[in-house]
């Protein structure tokens, strides 16, 4: 609900744009190594040396969780610095489905758009269950898939995951229909994984 998403974020940007060409969406789930590292800096560093290759009517979007407050950033070609959208109140999972679809509807709300674009940066399992699955679920369900790791307060890199099954429901409930997904995350090009999203998106 509104209320509920008032709580978890704060919108900083101020109405909606008229509808652009293409909304890219980089989804960074980095509360684990990745982030612990640097990778995800790093990564946000070569976007925004690329970042005049942006057309006039088109969209880049970063979402970066790195274990702080997860905040949602706006490329711009013509400016140095991303531009802060939104900022969660305080750290959540960028694994939960609920997170995706928050961002999801934002990116809708605040970069409309004919098309739209996402890549999932994280940790990856392809076919394999999430960690945080159950184990008897594991053992009698192993075609589970699953995207990211969310320390959360836990360990390193063995934090909650996001089943590939959820991925695809967090797409449907919002509606947002991306023309492609790319993963930059391991073992997330399979067979498996694109057929659990084969009615989500298109590539």
């Amino acid at each position: 609900s509104d209320e509920e998403n008032t709580a978890r974020y704060d919108v900083v940007a101020q109405g909606a744009e008229a509808v652009g060409t293409k909304t890219v969406l980089v989804y960074m789930a980095g509360h684990n190594t990745l982030g612990y590292v640097g990778c995800l800096q790093a990564d946000t560093a070569e976007i925004m040396a690329g970042r005049s290759a942006i057309p006039s009517d088109g969209r880049l979007l970063i979402f970066i969780d790195t274990g702080d407050k997860p905040r949602l950033y706006r490329v711009l070609p013509d400016e140095p610095q991303p531009r802060l959208l939104a900022e969660w109140a305080k750290d959540c999972s960028s694994t939960s489905p609920q997170t995706l679809c928050e961002v999801l509807e934002l990116t809708r709300r605040l970069a409309p758009s004919a098309h739209y674009g996402l890549v999932m940066s994280s940790h990856g399992d392809g076919w394999l269950p999430p960690s945080n699955t159950p184990q008897s679920l594991r053992r009698s369900k192993a075609s589970l898939k699953s995207f990211g790791i969310d320390d959360g307060d836990g360990a390193a890199d063995h934090g909650e995951q996001m089943a590939v099954e959820d991925l695809a429901t967090a797409f449907s409930q919002t509606g947002l229909h991306p023309d492609y997904i790319f993963f930059d995350a391991c073992l997330m090009q399979t067979v498996e994984v694109a057929y659990a999203l084969r009615g989500v998106t298109d590539y």
